[in-house]
């Protein structure tokens, strides 16, 4: 459908460019490879650095309050 669409666009702009002894085709592995795995891979690291770094930040802000907590606390004994 896309590729239809690509061909439409380049016969009307391009009407005077010869088509013949072109063949569309996808383009050898090792070349594809790279634009699947290298998004893939970045999208997963950063779901972990996201995880990871809201998981230490939860835990930062637990020990924020409980001082925060026993500071106040030990205030009102005084």
């Amino acid at each position: 459908m896309v590729d239809e669409f690509f061909i439409q666009v380049h016969r009307h702009y391009f009407h005077d460019c010869s088509m013949s002894g072109r063949r569309l085709r996808d383009p050898p592995n090792r070349i594809l490879g790279p634009f699947i795995a290298v998004p893939i891979l970045i999208t997963l690291l950063m779901t972990a650095l996201v995880v990871w770094r809201s998981k230490r930040s939860e835990g930062i802000v637990k020990i924020a309050l409980h001082s925060i907590h026993q500071t106040t606390a030990g205030e009102g004994l005084l």
